[in-house]
């Protein structure tokens, strides 16, 4: 795995010569779809399998996964222009291997929102063993959906994963952080409303009542890991790293560590952000229940953006971007007017280099496994993680040690 950053007058086939790999694998790795100008500091994944196949007229992919000895599933995500289905066509060149991974066996979860597009979750399938549908909100009245997620829940369990079913309070009382009768009921009712529709687990969102009463969210996610064993379902729980927390990585069965230093006033160094978060969480807490999100957004001053507008704005104004070895996080500048007066903007996004840097410590530090956003997650992320890893199918049961 090599990490590419393009100098003035670099294009993807300059590239491609520097690193003896394909162009076209090149363009397939990092998500460019017909465009081989490159941007002044634009980042670019350079992998090279070590086995290659070039299909033939009627050819399937089950029958060279045969014929190879490889998983289909390790085929797909091998190959992201395949999108997740066996869309062969003669003549395309299938990479079927890679150096073995650096880093060990890990699970991997998904984060499905209301306006992922359906492509983009069957891309990401072959990536993944559990997915978290976020499709309700809940507050005083009850549990609202989202939107209809039946077709989303259809298409995960066809492909052989474990889906969990992800709920945000809304709007709850004071009052309900201090009643265990009035949380007990509302966790048995999640759980059977979960359970009826198919899921196999309940993911709880980052909520206030974890910042504002940590001491009540241990007690409810305790109420909650008794209630969903009785149910046989699993409980999954969400830490944000720039805040304290609590020890529900402790009581769940899978906790996910969100960590994000790009919209911080000042951003911290990699060895004091995410090399401190991630190493002092796993001493604390339990690293071998918890999933490392990788956040998909950068930040023009406080707006999330995604790479692709990043990289559209460094375009846009023809505006370079820098990197900065001592916080891996690549930056821009370009200028914006408002009532006739410029204003420059600075824009933050994780680097492809911070990126392998958080991969390298989930590994380091014994972590469960990898978390993604499915809809806005870069394609060469998606090729980082099945590079470095040995991605398991394998889910959990409920109550069991997910270590052994």
């Amino acid at each position: 795995m090599k990490i590419h950053t393009s100098c003035v007058g670099d294009t993807v086939f300059t590239v491609a010569r520097k690193y003896g790999a394909s162009p076209i694998k090149i363009l397939e790795d990092n998500g460019i779809l017909g465009n081989e100008r490159l941007t002044v500091g634009e980042e670019l994944l350079i992998l090279t399998p070590t086995r290659t196949y070039t299909a033939r007229g009627g050819d399937s992919l089950e029958r060279i996964c045969r014929r190879f000895g490889v998983k289909k599933q390790t085929v797909l995500a091998g190959n992201p222009a395949l999108g997740g289905v066996d869309s062969l066509y003669p003549g395309q060149v299938l990479s079927l291997k890679y150096d073995k991974p650096h880093g060990g066996m890990v699970a991997a979860n998904g984060y499905v929102y209301p306006e992922c597009p359906e492509e983009k979750l069957i891309f990401s399938l072959p990536y993944l063993t559990y997915v978290t549908v976020s499709a309700a909100t809940t507050d005083t009245r009850g549990i609202r959906l989202l939107f209809d997620d039946r077709r989303v829940l259809r298409i995960c369990k066809d492909a052989g994963k474990t889906v969990l079913f992800r709920v945000v309070g809304k709007n709850t009382d004071d009052g309900f952080f201090s009643d265990k009768e009035r949380q007990k009921n509302f966790l048995e009712k999640l759980a059977a409303f979960a359970k009826e529709r198919g899921y196999d687990g309940i993911t709880l969102g980052a909520c206030r009542m974890a910042k504002e009463a940590p001491d009540a969210y241990l007690d409810f996610v305790l109420t909650g890991r008794k209630v969903f064993l009785g149910m046989d379902m699993l409980l999954f729980t969400e830490t944000d790293g720039n805040v304290p927390c609590s020890a529900v990585s402790d009581l769940a069965d899978g906790n996910v560590l969100l960590y994000e230093k790009c919209p911080l006033p000042e951003i911290p160094s990699s060895e004091e952000g995410e090399g401190k978060v991630i190493a002092e969480y796993a001493k604390t807490y339990e690293s071998s229940r918890t999933f490392l999100d990788i956040s998909p957004f950068g930040f023009d001053t406080d707006v999330p953006i995604t790479r692709d507008t990043f990289y559209a704005l460094s375009y846009k104004y023809n505006t370079p971007i820098s990197y900065d070895e001592k916080t891996k996080i690549c930056t821009l500048t370009y200028p914006k007017f408002s009532f006739g007066k410029r204003q420059d903007r600075t824009v933050r996004f994780d680097s492809l280099h911070n990126i392998k840097a958080k991969l390298d410590l989930a590994d380091e530090f014994g972590y469960m496994g990898i978390s993604f956003d499915i809809m806005r997650t870069p394609v060469p992320y998606w090729m980082m993680f099945t590079v470095s890893f040995s991605p398991v199918d394998y889910a959990f049961a409920v109550g069991e040690d997910v270590r052994g």
